[in-house]
């Protein structure tokens, strides 16, 4: 998490659980809960969700993400709380995807 981003904060000292928690394309998803203002179409959730392309940290090979799955928990004129689940957790992933879609993030909580 980074410092404008909320939500749990796990220690551990063991090197196979952090790898299989954090690493990208291990699988594990990660869910995030998004607070946006302005107006949230359906054309800019669907851009949302559409695959990012990226650089690996390392190696600087070029990868595009898996698809994100989108879900509105509730939308008024302000704006809207949406949730983001992805399945990898490439470096501001959601923060890029949301930007993408022209959405500016009030509030961003990694359930």
């Amino acid at each position: 998490l980074d410092k404008e981003t909320s939500g749990l904060l796990l220690f551990t000292d063991d090197g196979a659980l952090t790898t299989r928690l954090l690493r990208p394309g291990s699988g594990c998803e990660k869910t995030y809960v998004l607070d946006v203002t302005g107006v949230v179409s359906d054309a800019a959730l669907a851009t949302l969700s559409e695959p990012l392309d990226d650089v690996t940290k390392h190696t600087r090979e070029a990868v595009r993400t898996a698809p994100a799955r989108v879900t509105v928990v509730s939308r008024s004129d302000e704006g809207a709380r949406v949730e983001v689940v992805i399945s990898e957790g490439r470096h501001h992933q959601v923060r890029r995807l949301a930007a993408r879609a022209g959405f500016e993030v009030e509030a961003l909580h990694r359930k």
